[in-house]
């Protein structure tokens, strides 16, 4: 939890630092940080880990431990360390405080969400459909750039640069990482259920 909040104000002050370093504003600054998939996605998993811990008996703190809400948070945030690693991590050389930050968001909030997962995966069963429904929150990302890249011209990612490779590659590249949300969404399920069973058989022993 305070590694993963330490790694986003890490980031923002570095962004907010270069925005005003080549004389732009610190509202810039903002704008360019609250566009990238990491930073959100790092965001609500920081707010998810940090809700359950501090509150675990709380209203609120059972139902993030919901199969569907603790799924999706778990998808989101293992999708970001799968992606970087293959689509950005051989052209984003990031060097000193930099190369710190981007461990953090990338590499180790994702393991350690993961591996809290795997240790504390709730009792109810995941359900089919779940997948589908998570893949709301990359598809609401996805609006939300393509109508701030219209405002502000200016996208995160080169696979959704519309200015560089148009929509219609845009939309190929965003269905292409769609199938693989959604493939990784059904492996979390089977691991999930293949838990299940593992943890029932050992029961059963004893």
């Amino acid at each position: 939890m305070i590694i993963a909040w330490f790694g986003l104000l890490l980031q923002f002050g570095l962004m907010i630092n270069d925005e005003l370093s080549e004389g732009n504003t610190f509202i810039d600054g903002l704008i360019s940080y609250f566009g990238y998939f990491t930073i959100i996605t790092n965001i609500t998993t920081a707010s998810f880990i940090t809700a359950i811990t501090l509150w675990p008996s709380s209203n609120f703190s059972r139902f993030l431990s919901k199969p569907l809400i603790f799924g999706g948070v778990v998808i989101s945030i293992l999708f970001i360390g799968v992606a970087y690693h293959f689509l950005l991590h051989d052209i984003y050389f990031p060097e000193g405080l930099g190369y710190l930050s981007n461990l953090v968001l990338h590499y180790v909030t994702p393991a350690g969400v993961v591996l809290y997962w795997f240790l504390n995966t709730p009792k109810q069963r995941m359900l089919m459909w779940f997948p589908l429904a998570w893949c709301l929150y990359p598809m609401l990302y996805l609006v939300y750039i393509l109508i701030r890249g219209v405002l502000i011209n200016k996208y995160p990612y080169f696979f959704i640069d519309v200015t560089e490779i148009g929509y219609t590659q845009t939309v190929i590249n965003s269905l292409f990482l769609a199938f693989a949300y959604i493939s990784m969404s059904y492996m979390l399920i089977l691991i999930s259920y293949l838990k299940e069973k593992w943890i029932s058989k050992k029961e059963v022993k004893a």
